[in-house]
């Protein structure tokens, strides 16, 4: 037995075509190459547990650059220490560091939408595979998808740094050059638990 495939625009409405396929060829079959329903079916086994892990990551990424950014923070308390000894102010010291928790974002983001287009793709091929019809699943990347990671990921380097930099900034002069820096003994430990924690959760 022979079979034709048929590729119509996204625009046009398949019921409509198949029916009047049938009309021209009446000693045919025509029929659609796949359900719609019964695909979707098939990919929520794929896109519920991605969706679930999307929450998971979202909430550990927040707390690990939390976690991460805090500890850079008293580092540079230092450097902080100098600009405003010298007559940087504290909004000024705020605005450099959020440009560059803001350039961590951007980076983040773009490699946020190269990998889960490659990933996207990946998939795509192995669906298509396991239909036995090669290019069957096609991959539509609409910018709002992209607009919307690229988004997220700049959302979540502000939330998780916005804290620590505020924290900073609070930090008197003198206590920055007479090194009584905070954090210390229990909230570190504490911190280093919950971190545990989390990860261990993930995995």
């Amino acid at each position: 037995a022979s079979c034709v495939y048929i590729t119509i625009e996204s625009s046009a409405d398949i019921d409509k075509v198949q029916s009047d396929l049938k009309e021209i060829y009446a000693k045919y079959d025509v029929e659609k190459a796949f359900d719609e329903e019964v695909f979707k079916q098939n990919m929520s086994w794929i896109t519920q547990p991605f969706l679930m892990m999307t929450l998971v990551v979202v909430f550990m990424s927040v707390f690990i650059i939390y976690s991460s950014f805090k500890v850079v923070m008293l580092e540079k308390l230092p450097a902080v220490g100098t600009f405003r000894s010298i007559g940087a102010d504290k909004k000024r010291m705020n605005g450099v560091l959020l440009l560059e928790s803001g350039i961590y974002g951007i980076v983040g983001g773009v490699m946020a939408c190269c990998l889960g287009t490659g990933i996207l793709y990946i998939l795509a091929a192995v669906m298509s595979s396991s239909l036995g019809m090669r290019g069957a699943v096609q991959i539509t990347l609409k910018p709002s998808s992209l607009i919307t990671t690229f988004a997220l990921s700049n959302t979540v380097a502000f939330a998780s740094t916005i804290i620590p930099i505020l924290s900073v900034s609070k930090i008197a002069l003198k206590d920055i050059i007479l090194n009584n820096r905070p954090y210390k003994g229990k909230k570190m430990v504490s911190g280093a638990v919950i971190g545990g924690i989390c990860t261990a959760g993930g995995m």
